[in-house]
């Protein structure tokens, strides 16, 4: 019985292997084509979740918590498609956007409306906050648009081109380093902060604060 155990596990090792070369060999092909070639990506433990984040940032070998971040999928409840919407590059007025943000901080709605508010000039374009109600994503839309599953969510080789805005604070880190999903929840990514706003187009906007504590 141990013997068949051993050969389900062996196996369930191997599948797993293959999953994480897949998302490695899928998101390494999209950083190829834009240009991203200093990168890094880590293989983590089954219970890296289970870890505390100064744990984790031992194991990526990262210089500070601050650089270990995570990509969310929002969904604007309030979004509606307007034809002055069309006139913008339309991360203003956009159902679903990816932000992406340090575990050390909190996403912060108020803040991120207000930036997308302030992106169009005043006058008759520009939204108000009647227009944005932000919204975490359900998990299997976010999978549906991305292509990833939780844990996993990487900016790179989207299945769906989303808005991106990466939160001010990452990449006001020293040094400029980002770690973030790596399109499997064990596989972890780290990229460059300049690589990352020049290769993603991603709006860098204050939209985070500091977590009062570091429990994750």
């Amino acid at each position: 019985m141990e013997s068949l155990f051993s050969r389900i596990a062996a196996v369930e090792q191997r599948l797993a292997q293959i999953e994480m070369a897949k998302a490695i060999t899928k998101v390494k092909s999209d950083l190829g084509m834009r240009g991203v070639m200093n990168n890094e990506f880590c293989i983590v433990p089954d219970d890296y979740y289970e870890k505390t984040v100064e744990e984790r940032a031992k194991l990526l070998q990262a210089s500070t918590l601050d650089q270990l971040c995570k990509t969310i999928v929002f969904e604007n409840m309030s979004f509606k498609d307007t034809k002055s919407s069309h006139a913008y590059n339309d991360i203003t007025n956009t159902r679903y956007l990816c932000v992406i943000v340090q575990y050390s901080a909190k996403i912060n709605t108020d803040m991120l409306v207000q930036a997308l508010i302030h992106l169009r000039k005043p006058g008759d374009g520009r939204l108000t906050k009647s227009n944005y109600n932000f919204q975490i994503a359900p998990e299997h839309i976010s999978n549906e648009l991305t292509g990833f599953t939780h844990n996993g969510v990487c900016p790179y080789a989207l299945k769906t081109s989303l808005p991106i805005v990466v939160c001010q604070r990452c990449i006001d880190v020293t040094p400029p380093l980002i770690w973030m999903g790596g399109g499997h929840p064990r596989v972890k990514l780290r990229v460059s902060a300049a690589d990352f706003l020049r290769s993603t187009g991603a709006l860098s906007l204050l939209v985070s604060q500091p977590r009062p504590t570091m429990s994750f």
